[in-house]
């Protein structure tokens, strides 16, 4: 079985990845779909929580923002880049708490893949638009 993001999906349903089409690509300034940057939909965020499995393209990146909840990110394949911040590679974790602004995300010079789990609502927010809520210390 293969995850649909129109669906809620039974407990313990078995997800093929590697067979699931990208449900979202970036779009260039042109207009044109950049298919080497994607993001295929495991779990969809009205369940409640959102796993993506991401790709980003060698030097591809997302525009700078924070999620209302801890995120955790595997990397799978390649680096991820994160300016300030560090590089992440095959087999390393990155874990963010809720609310934490930061980016972009970029991927490396062979790109990357990774899991992207959220751990509670999905949101994604520009700390322009909404900034990130006071830090508890």
């Amino acid at each position: 079985m293969t995850a649909d993001p129109n669906i809620s999906m039974p407990w313990q349903t078995p997800v093929a990845v590697d067979d699931l089409e990208p449900s979202v690509y970036r779009v260039l300034d042109d207009g044109a779909l950049d298919t080497d940057t994607w993001r295929k939909t495991v779990v969809a965020p009205p369940m409640g929580e959102a796993v993506f499995y991401v790709r980003l393209g060698p030097g591809a990146s997302s525009p700078r923002h924070w999620h209302p909840s801890d995120t955790v990110y595997i990397v799978r394949r390649g680096e991820l880049v994160i300016p300030g911040e560090g590089t992440y590679r095959e087999g390393e974790v990155r874990w963010v708490r809720g609310g934490t602004a930061y980016g972009p995300e970029m991927g490396g010079p062979d790109g990357v893949e990774f899991w992207f789990v959220s751990m509670g609502p999905f949101g994604t927010i520009d700390p322009d638009v909404v900034p990130p809520p006071p830090r508890e210390e």
